[in-house]
């Protein structure tokens, strides 16, 4: 049962995929393929958490090949809810019926293949395997990223996949670093073989080359500058997918490997991790005031009669169509701000934050 439970939030949004994009051209047989693959992932994590607070950790070794050379799938607390939000945003997106994003017939299998790549980044018990299902993950973020072929959207996506290279070199550096002293990417295995080393700098210097890969991967100062250019710019369901499920995945990765594989070195790196913390909060809200708010923000324009039954369709009286614009977070989708404007039109810039002028007086006070 639990072999099941592992497997399933990763092999069934995969065969799920491979079905929606049989049926690439019944937008509605691809819905349910996408519902039924989120089902899946939410199902799967509710039942491993719950496995979880009666029998403690969930273990399995994929096709029977023991550990540490064999594939090992681990749910404990933190990965079965994982997976369980996981599951409960793809089936948000789902439900929702963005007609952007499904107007490509290769929405939903994308969807399918973000699901298992997350998944399975959250359930593997090794280090390079996480590396694998993230890529996953990444690789149909970015088709998903581009799916509308506009400028921006090829733009942000050109930003955001050579970030990624970038990363993803950085974290194969950092793995084979690993592999080479320890002989083990187990995470279990880590966490006992490489507090035995006698060469401490080269375990802190293992953790650092760690910390800038899954740091581009979550998204912190000073690594975070792809997020800005590029959530926003796809549909408003993608958006709000990559935001909920996609950097949470890093960040969970930074949690996973450092109090699991390097818990000394955390202790030794406490101050940079509390100061990377706060200056990823102060910056993130500076620059997005910066540039303007609401450009940051994913974007939802209904039309005007959504405001309520007392408001008619205002293009029977001044001949243009009128739309109310709703401005969203891109990390939590509650709801900032709103506008009336025409379809197309650039956001409305009533509040932003002169940050030249501001430096100027800071550096003129000091």
């Amino acid at each position: 049962m639990i072999d099941t439970l592992l497997s399933l939030p990763i092999a069934g949004p995969i065969l799920l995929a491979a079905l929606a994009f049989l049926f690439r051209a019944r937008r509605s047989a691809q819905r349910a393929c996408s519902l039924l693959g989120a089902i899946l992932v939410g199902v799967s994590g509710a039942l491993l958490l719950d496995a979880n607070f009666r029998e403690g950790i969930q273990v399995t070794e994929v096709a029977h090949h023991p550990a540490p050379f064999g594939i090992v799938l681990v749910a404990d607390a933190l990965s079965s809810v994982m997976t369980l939000v996981n599951g409960i945003v793809g089936f948000a997106v789902a439900l929702y019926r963005d007609e952007e994003a499904e107007r490509s017939p290769v929405f939903h299998p994308l969807l399918l293949a973000l699901l298992a790549g997350t998944s399975g980044a959250f359930l593997t018990g090794d280090l390079f395997n996480f590396y694998v299902w993230f890529e996953i993950a990444v690789a149909s973020s970015l088709g998903l990223l581009v799916l509308g072929g506009r400028a921006e959207q090829i733009d942000a996506g050109i930003k955001y996949a050579v970030l990624n290279v970038f990363a993803a070199s950085v974290l194969l550096l950092g793995i084979g670093l690993v592999y080479a002293s320890a002989g083990t990417l187990n995470f279990a295995d880590l966490a006992r073989t490489l507090p035995e080393l006698s060469n401490s700098s080269l375990v802190l210097g293992m953790a650092l080359t760690l910390l800038v890969a899954l740091g581009c991967k979550a998204a912190i100062f000073p690594l975070y500058f792809w997020l800005p250019a590029s959530y926003h710019t796809g549909a408003f369901a993608v958006g709000a997918l990559l935001s909920g499920v996609l950097t949470k995945v890093g960040v969970y990765a930074l949690y996973r490997v450092f109090l699991t594989v390097f818990p000394a070195q955390l202790n030794e790196l406490r101050v940079v991790f509390f100061s990377i913390a706060a200056l990823t909060m102060v910056t993130g809200v500076l620059g997005a005031a910066d540039q303007g708010y609401r450009r940051g923000c994913c974007e939802l324009e209904q039309p005007l009669t959504a405001l309520g039954p007392y408001f008619e369709d205002p293009a029977q009286q001044v001949g243009e169509t009128i739309v109310l614009r709703i401005y969203l977070c891109p990390g939590c989708a509650t709801n900032l701000d709103s506008e009336v404007c025409r379809p197309g039109d650039q956001p409305f810039e009533d509040v932003v934050l002169d940050a030249d002028a501001f430096r100027r007086r800071f550096t003129s006070a000091g």
